[in-house]
């Protein structure tokens, strides 16, 4: 259940009209100050009265319950001048304006209620003791803070719910432009499928040099992406065109490292895996001295300085 402003000030209001009546009835039978029921009788109109324009959604509404609250509490309900405890009921005005107003008024109403104490108390009252006030003055500010963080968050909240239902509309607006565009897009996509797959067939060609033996050169920088491309394709020529062995020259390879290492490997033994012998041409002097100081163990695949060189040791396998 979603409970809105409006709703808690309502019910706030109702409930101290019942309180207020009950108050009011506990203490005719049991020879109350005039003066508070005086205060207990007036309380009840006042708060159905705010009531109702809380129903009708009146602006003025919450501050002037926390004056009416306020006003009650410290110059009816309590009396600094003779009370021998420090009543609880001086805490109900901020209480009050945590629940209807904003941080801003929930401080003011602490102020002036404890201020207003004051100046009606002598130097016997406790609301003029040290611990007390700092009693009070904490609880006021756990409400005050309480109240701030809650309105930062249903400020935040707000922004969130604008943003969502700004981003809705704007999803819902690009999805029609994408619908009436579909059938382009769909063209278009089809188009560079077709430009891709040829990029990558050109980025690594791979081409029968000698009966059962493939070359292939890779050219440029191989990431994980273009790694599992060039597997997925040379595995797929090699075991269509049934290679006894397959020469991967890396003589363009660029930005050489021991990931990049490490992938070559793993693509050799895949290929091994398949029966056909790996010969790698090219080697590059940084990727040796990656392969050094990483300690790779090159003892799956052969190594020749040039493709010719690498054709040549085919032969021998």
């Amino acid at each position: 259940m979603r409970l809105s402003q409006r709703f808690a000030l309502l019910s706030l209001l109702l409930f101290e009209s019942v309180m207020s009546i009950l108050g009011l009835l506990f203490l005719a039978f049991n020879d109350g100050a005039a003066e508070v029921l005086v205060g207990l009788g007036i309380l009840p109109i006042l708060t159905l009265g705010l009531a109702y324009g809380a129903w009708r959604n009146w602006r003025w509404v919450p501050v002037a319950s926390v004056v009416v609250a306020t006003a009650i509490t410290v110059l009816l309900l309590i009396d600094p001048a003779k009370d021998i405890y420090f009543s609880p009921v001086l805490l109900a005005p901020m209480a009050v304006a945590f629940v209807v107003t904003d941080s801003r008024t929930t401080i003011i109403t602490a102020l002036v209620a404890i201020v207003v104490t004051w100046l009606r108390a002598d130097g016997d009252t406790p609301y003029l003791k040290v611990d007390y006030a700092i009693c009070y003055a904490f609880i006021a500010g756990c409400l005050w803070l309480g109240r701030l963080i809650l309105e930062q968050t249903q400020r935040a909240n707000t922004e969130a719910l604008d943003l969502a239902q700004t981003e809705r509309g704007m999803a819902q607006r690009y999805a029609q432009e994408a619908e009436d565009r579909a059938s382009s897009l769909q063209t278009q996509s089809e188009e560079q499928q077709r430009l891709l797959a040829t990029v990558a067939a050109l980025e690594t060609p791979i081409v029968e040099v000698a009966e059962q033996v493939l070359l292939a050169p890779i050219i440029g920088y191989v990431d994980d992406q273009r790694a599992a491309q060039l597997t997925d394709r040379i595995l797929a020529a090699v075991n269509q065109r049934r290679a006894n062995a397959i020469i991967l020259d890396i003589t363009s390879l660029s930005d050489v490292n021991a990931q990049t290492a490490q992938q070559l490997l793993r693509l050799a033994s895949a290929i091994r895996l398949l029966g056909s012998s790996v010969i790698l041409s090219g080697i590059s002097p940084d990727l040796a001295t990656t392969l050094v100081r990483q300690r790779i163990d090159l003892s799956m695949v052969s190594t020749a300085p040039t493709p010719y060189a690498a054709l040549q040791l085919a032969a021998t396998l």
